[in-house]
């Protein structure tokens, strides 16, 4: 017999008896996953807090204690993420209310906080990213409180203020024992930064009186008698200095939460509440960062989230009750970007300044027929308009767009041929018409004054109603 084959057979033998012995305990193991009793406690949620926790936290802000949730991490630009998907919705709710842009929630006025990944409760929905249930306070006895804090560092300067106030809408001595009282709560915050895109290292920026002067003078002559060069293409590292915190780079927000709870007999409730989020923050960006931050956007924002809930609980027996919770919610979201200076005036936007063209007939010799007689070489109308001067007149709307005409002039004064008989040889040149865009330098940053590139307003509104 052949060795090889005698040896091949003795080792499927020694596999099939290992297998014989292992299957006990894989049944038993597959017996035991069977017969485990599944973990629904709280719907399988995987970061709760209450009240107390959340204050003796050194956590500030909701996006924080998001944080705390296994596989969340967040990015800048209030950018969230949850199981590697992000959280780009509305997926937070309050009091069973659903919202939008509510990353800066009043910490305060929250009593517990749960984040439900796998399994959520039926009226918040299904998503990948999971959803935030949040539950605010209500009040037995009347009380305020006011939290106040900062962050302080180079970079960046952040100051918050927080307040809560509420309690009974009944007098102390017109309670009765056993009877529920309506209830009022409301919660705020106001928090002010300079920097909402703050960075580890030191900011460099252009030294102020390298700025002005780019302003004012933003144009130099070529070596070929035609055209210009950016004066900011020949800007070196000497003119940079280590700076804090960026220009025009702030934000102040409004964030509040109020709502009204109303027993109505002993088994119905009816309840209405209000979140309101205000904010104006500067929007800087990598291109206006160099020679133009003073001419960053202005994004303003207002959110408004309403709802109406009327929630019932039936007592069957000692053991069993029926409830259902019946809510409306509306919700306005108005965002407006613009210029800080010029606003919704669209046409100041683009305005630099006067520009007359002067114009006269030209003529050219060929042959024409005039009531039946022929003409040869005489001089016949070419044009009714053509372009031998244009005057300028600089605005004050944008006096560093106007400077970019002006150095224009300025450098070619006195030789209008080729150079200023027209409107195509100003902009050819280098110099700027109404409605123009400057320039960029080394096609990366903004020139400074370069006006925000729209003006845009836009508002949705929501109406939505749940069973719960």
């Amino acid at each position: 017999m052949n060795l090889f084959h005698f040896s091949w057979k003795v080792r499927k033998i020694l596999i099939f008896l290992s297998v014989l012995y292992f299957i006990p305990d894989l049944l038993k193991a597959q017996d035991t996953i069977v017969k485990a009793e599944p973990d629904t406690a709280l719907l399988q949620c995987t970061a709760v807090f209450d009240s107390e926790h959340l204050l003796n936290q050194p956590f500030k802000t909701l996006k924080d204690f998001s944080l705390t949730t296994p596989s969340a991490y967040y990015l800048k630009g209030k950018r969230m993420f949850y199981f590697g998907q992000e959280a780009d919705g509305a997926s937070l709710f309050i009091d069973g209310m659903q919202v939008d842009n509510s990353i800066d929630f009043p910490l305060q006025s929250i009593e517990n906080y749960s984040f439900y990944g796998s399994r959520t409760p039926l009226y918040m929905g299904f998503a990948l990213t999971g959803f935030t249930g949040v539950g605010t306070k209500t009040p037995e006895e009347w009380a305020f409180n006011i939290v106040a804090y900062a962050d302080l560092a180079s970079v960046m300067q952040k100051y918050t203020v927080e307040f809560t106030f509420g309690g009974p809408l009944v007098a102390k001595k017109k309670r009765k024992a056993g009877k529920r009282n309506a209830v009022f709560f409301m919660g705020g915050k106001f928090a002010h930064t300079n920097n909402t895109d703050p960075v580890w290292k030191t900011n460099s920026e252009l030294k102020p009186e390298v700025l002005i002067n780019l302003q004012e003078n933003p144009l130099r002559p070529t070596e070929t008698g035609n055209g210009t060069y950016l004066n900011s293409e020949f800007v070196t590292a000497a003119y940079f200095t280590e700076g804090g915190v960026p220009d025009q780079a702030g934000s102040s927000a409004w964030n509040s939460y109020a709502k009204i709870v109303i027993p109505v007999g002993k088994t119905l409730t009816v309840s209405a509440g209000n979140y309101t989020n205000v904010s104006s923050t500067e929007s800087g960006n990598f291109e206006n960062s160099v020679f133009n931050a003073a001419n960053n956007a202005v994004v303003t924002k207002r959110n408004l989230d309403n709802y109406l809930k009327v929630n019932q609980i039936f007592h069957v027996n000692n053991d069993f009750d029926v409830a259902y919770t019946l809510q409306f919610q509306y919700a306005n979201y108005y965002r407006r970007s613009e210029s800080a200076g010029h606003k919704d005036r669209f046409f100041d936007y683009g305005y630099a300044g006067k520009l007359t063209t002067y114009k006269m007939p030209a003529y050219e010799i060929g042959s024409d027929t005039v009531d039946g007689v022929f003409y040869k070489d005489v001089w016949l109308l070419n044009s009714w308009d053509y372009d031998t001067l244009v005057t300028w007149q600089p605005g004050d709307l944008n006096p560093e767009m106007a400077a970019w005409t002006n150095d224009y002039y300025e450098i070619y004064a006195g030789q209008p041929h080729g150079h200023y008989q027209n409107l195509d040889q100003i902009m050819l040149g280098g110099g700027l018409l109404n409605g123009s865009s400057m320039g960029q330098v080394y096609g990366l940053w903004n020139s400074a004054g370069s006006q925000p590139g729209t003006y845009a307003e836009n508002q949705t509104e929501k109406y939505i109603g749940r069973l719960m």
